[in-house]
């Protein structure tokens, strides 16, 4: 309820982009507005994956991060293979918490999707080995309802340091080539630009959902941040 009007939340939204392209700071204060809006709907909110101690997901992120112990390092696994543990780690999540909350009636957010996963992958492999790849996941999403994608473009990342500026450029043409997949298949998805503040980014957003205007909160953004 939002100034005595009711608001039609949209029940999968996910939140995509290079990294330091700022999911993390939108996804976090969408996932405020809606606990603000509609506090009695369940609401699963994940980094996809890593966010949730003792899932799966958490310790794949561990292996990618190398803070896993008794784990390899992961410069000694095959990309190929690191990317289909994070491929297990989704199907893990898809089962156990995203496919139950849509089903009963909630809410999700997901900081990245399985775009990542291909675009990450596009980097070394031909889009003909990662299209299966991707595929073994895709078909436990086609049982759930499509999400609303948010592609979060920028002309540089906010991780420089982490990211070279072609390794930038590269990963942005492997999400574009998603997208056009994504847009075929009648998914929405917005392409919004994240280079001027959080502030008009979050503007963007809301607009692209269709949901009443909220300012972003100081607070939340130093959060997100850190």
């Amino acid at each position: 309820m939002a100034n005595g009007l009711t608001v039609e939340l949209p029940h999968f939204v996910i939140f995509e982009g290079v990294d330091g392209s700022g999911k993390t700071t939108l996804a976090r204060a969408l996932a405020a507005y809606y606990r603000e809006l509609a506090p009695t709907t369940p609401l699963y909110v994940d980094n996809f994956p890593g966010s949730q101690p003792g899932t799966l997901g958490e310790w794949v992120y561990r292996v990618h991060h190398a803070r896993a112990a008794d784990a390899p390092a992961p410069h000694d696994i095959a990309p190929a293979a690191l990317q289909l543990l994070h491929v297990a780690a989704h199907v893990d999540l898809i089962l156990t918490h995203i496919g139950p909350t849509l089903r009963a009636g909630g809410s999700v957010i997901l900081d990245r999707y399985w775009w990542s996963t291909y675009a990450y992958s596009r980097l070394f492999l031909p889009p003909e080995k990662v299209w299966p790849m991707v595929g073994a996941e895709r078909v436990f999403w086609a049982e759930l309802p499509a999400p609303v994608g948010i592609y979060l473009a920028r002309e540089a990342t906010l991780k420089a340091d982490e990211l070279a500026p072609g390794t930038h450029r590269a990963l942005d043409e492997r999400y574009r080539e998603v997208i056009a997949t994504e847009r075929q298949a009648g998914v929405p998805v917005h392409v919004l630009r994240n280079d001027t503040t959080r502030a008009e980014a979050w503007d963007a957003l809301l607009v692209a959902l269709g949901l009443p205007p909220r300012p972003l909160s100081p607070s939340l953004v130093e959060d997100a941040a850190r």
